[in-house]
């Protein structure tokens, strides 16, 4: 095996730092999916939670999407 050069190092450092950049921009993208990922599950709890109190489905998705409605409204003071 020949050595290699100190500009075929220099390029494959390179290479390597592009590498790790591109998995740190995947790793963060992952981190975003994974937010709204327990988000969901989140809501989803809530949905079945109403459900298993006795709400029809429809009440207990009427009942979620007021609920998320108000939590995201402005209001006088907020």
């Amino acid at each position: 095996m020949a050595a290699k050069t100190k500009n075929e190092l220099l390029e494959e450092i390179e290479q390597k730092n592009e590498e790790l950049k591109s998995l740190k921009e995947e790793m963060k993208k992952l981190e975003t999916y994974k937010k709204y990922d327990d988000c969901a599950n989140e809501i989803r709890a809530m949905y079945q939670s109403f459900v298993n109190s006795g709400f029809t489905e429809e009440q207990s998705f009427q009942i979620l999407t007021i609920t998320l409605n108000n939590s995201t409204k402005r209001t006088l003071f907020g």
